[in-house]
């Protein structure tokens, strides 16, 4: 949904020629009209999991339901960002059993994950690993969506802009205005999901190892917050190329679990990142504040939300209607 409101955004400021000339406007619409745009398919989504072409279900986990979800929910819910309204977010109740939820993993792989929901906490190395995996294969899976229906708008305008009675240069600045955009997003989000295949290809390698490997962290600490957030980022590396991380972080136990990582190639700079901004209980709970005021993919406690400070909740609402 993130990726969604920032495409619309800059769709619109793409086509805000279309009110220089409202005779075009009004022709490209009625072309529009006559292209029937693709409707999402019904076809089966495979499971995430490397090389297995089982049907997915329908309500894979990703923060874990029992360790991560159940400890924060009131009454079987908790709260999450509501951005349909994508100028004006807001929070919105959702139930624990459906929080946090995408077509995932087919029934034999979702028993991947079943020692850590059913014991309520991690405590095996493969378990960090599994949870990363599946934070990045939703990440996959949102990204992979996004791109597809960027895909369909562009091809649908690029037709209705050339089946307008207009002349072949006009034909190329309307395309220059409004598909051209689309196009570089579109490139844009195909970079980022690549970036999210070597990650998730660098996690499933690793599982079955005794130790966890340099480019995966691990932090514990005590918090009174009461959230828990599983997503993805590019990060500056200063005049290098950026590196893509998946983050996710939850209750397990007493404590608050904080797990990053990103390629074995990236290994180096997810060791430096570590050293540099993960210093103690106060960055970690900065961290979380941050990451909830950038993306879509948190769920919170009804009451600890309610009871933040008023001028915190309304600078994380205000952050998320500009992702």
């Amino acid at each position: 949904m993130a990726e969604f409101a920032r495409g619309v955004r800059e769709f619109r400021m793409a086509s805000t020629g279309l009110r220089s000339d409202p005779a075009v406007a009004t022709a490209l619409q009625s072309k529009l009209r006559e292209i029937e745009f693709p409707r999402r398919t019904t076809k089966k989504t495979t499971c995430s999991f490397i090389g297995c072409t089982e049907k997915a279900i329908e309500n894979s986990h990703v923060i874990a339901n029992g360790a991560g979800i159940t400890p924060l929910s009131e009454c079987g819910h908790v709260v999450t960002p509501d951005l349909r309204d994508l100028q004006s977010p807001t929070i919105k109740k959702v139930g624990r059993n459906d929080a946090s939820t995408f077509p995932g993993y087919c029934t034999d792989h979702e028993k991947l994950f079943s020692r850590f929901e059913n014991a309520k906490r991690f405590v095996a190395t493969e378990d960090y690993l599994l949870q990363l995996m599946r934070t990045t294969a939703r990440e996959r899976w949102r990204r992979r969506w996004f791109c597809d229906r960027l895909d369909v708008t562009r091809d649908c305008y690029e037709q209705a802009i050339n089946a307008l009675p207009i002349s072949m240069k006009a034909k190329a600045e309307w395309t220059r205005k409004i598909v051209d955009p689309l196009t570089l997003l579109f490139l844009e989000e195909a970079r980022r999901l690549s970036y999210l295949e070597f990650v998730h290809t660098d996690l499933t390698k690793s599982l079955g190892d005794s130790e966890l490997p340099r480019w995966v962290r691990v932090h514990r600490h005590k918090s009174d917050m009461r959230v828990a957030f599983s997503g993805s980022t590019m990060l500056d590396t200063s005049g290098a190329p950026s590196v893509m991380v998946v983050m996710a972080s939850m209750k397990d136990g007493d404590d608050t679990m904080t797990l990053f990582g990103s390629t074995a190639d990236d290994a180096h700079f997810v060791e430096s990142y570590d050293f540099q901004f993960i210093d103690g209980e106060a960055s970690l709970d900065n961290l979380t504040l941050a990451w909830m005021a950038g993306m879509d993919h948190w769920f919170a406690n009804p009451t600890w939300w309610r009871e933040l400070p008023e001028e915190v909740k309304r600078e994380i609402l205000r952050e998320l209607s500009t992702i």
